[in-house]
């Protein structure tokens, strides 16, 4: 009786022993991170107003004396019965912590953004902010996006520019990334390395050249005008994700192929197509993301209010000179961000994999 009652007591005099290291390792690290956060604060202040410079000194010297402490102890103790197995557990409880600390905290602002779509603006602008829902809010806001044609028409025209950018860049990358992968002719490798420069120089620096072409080719305010702009910006990265893609492929498949008689545009079109199916969706997904969010390209070229895409008739239509609707604002954001996520959400699965897939070779 006695040996199983000191069987028992062994692992939780381990885990208490455990816990206490663990108080005191956590005491040392909060002065620590005191001591650190003091100096920050010092440093902001060039003129010696910031905290005391002795009490900071203390605090460090403690913290790291303390952590030294509960080190040695933690090295001397370790070897207890239940000492491991409660450091083990402490460490995955504070993993969790911290995973769902930073989820919370990248997830804050959608929620922020969510919450003040319902609200009025007035209330928006109250210091300190609010995050309850009462009388006052509900989902008028959404109804002025909607009741409005030329809010709706926004949305209209970033789909028909994003879905026409999305089938343009298919239909030239498919093939460009086949023949890449397949194939070996002069000049493959200057002209992959042309392409892949395009990404090279930032959309501000050829805004005013494209801006000339287009008055001289009547493209201006024109959906082909942006589908063209968009299509140039995203093709780069999309022939490089489908060459990649099809490097991944066996060639045993194209030889089969043209064993039992089939020609090039059969086999990739039949036969190595339908394998890219994630790659295909990566390509779309990012192509439609880079068109969706367009903004510098669409403001240049959509000269008329029945012609801004989303991006652009959201700035101009709820930020004025003199005031903010921000409620509408918040309201036509979480709209415009509603198609992105639900192309995460029902094709996550397949960009991820197409994704992995075209960066393992090539």
């Amino acid at each position: 009786m006695n040996r199983e009652m000191i069987g028992a007591e062994a692992p939780r005099a381990g885990r208490n022993c455990w816990f206490r290291i663990f108080s005191i390792e956590l005491l040392g690290f909060g002065l620590l991170f005191a001591g650190l956060w003091r100096v920050i604060i010092r440093a902001g202040h060039a003129d010696g107003t910031g905290p005391d410079g002795g009490v900071t000194a203390v605090l460090l010297a403690l913290g790291v004396a303390i952590g030294l402490l509960g080190w040695r102890l933690s090295l001397r103790y370790r070897n207890r019965t239940g000492y491991a197995r409660a450091q083990r557990g402490t460490r995955q409880t504070i993993k969790y912590v911290a995973v769902t600390g930073v989820t919370l905290l990248l997830l804050f602002p959608a929620l922020w953004m969510l919450l003040s779509s319902l609200q009025p603006s007035y209330r928006l602008m109250q210091m300190p902010p609010t995050f309850t829902l009462n009388s006052e809010s509900g989902l008028a806001n959404y109804v002025k996006i909607f009741s409005k044609p030329e809010y709706v028409r926004y949305f209209i025209n970033s789909f028909i520019t994003a879905g026409s950018t999305v089938l343009t860049v298919l239909f030239i990358s498919v093939p460009a990334g086949f023949s890449f992968s397949r194939y070996r002719f002069r000049g493959r490798n200057v002209i992959l390395t042309s392409i892949l420069s395009v990404q090279m120089f930032p959309i501000v620096v050829i805004l005013i050249s494209l801006y000339t072409f287009y008055m001289k080719w009547n493209l201006l305010n024109s959906y082909m005008g942006v589908i063209l702009a968009d299509t140039t910006f995203a093709l780069p990265l999309a022939i490089t994700l489908m060459k990649s893609f099809f490097d991944t492929l066996p060639r045993s498949l194209d030889e089969s192929a043209r064993i039992d008689g089939a020609g090039r545009l059969r086999t990739l079109f039949r036969i190595l197509l339908p394998l890219t199916l994630p790659g295909l969706v990566a390509v779309g997904i990012y192509t439609f993301l880079s068109a969706w969010d367009d903004f510098l390209m669409a403001m240049t070229i959509m000269q008329t209010n029945a012609m801004k895409t989303l991006p652009v008739g959201l700035a101009q239509s709820f930020l004025g000179e003199y005031a903010h609707d921000y409620g509408a604002l918040m309201a036509f954001s979480i709209a415009g961000s509603l198609p992105i996520v639900l192309l995460f959400v029902f094709f996550q699965k397949y960009m991820i994999s197409g994704l992995t897939a075209g960066a393992v070779k090539g």
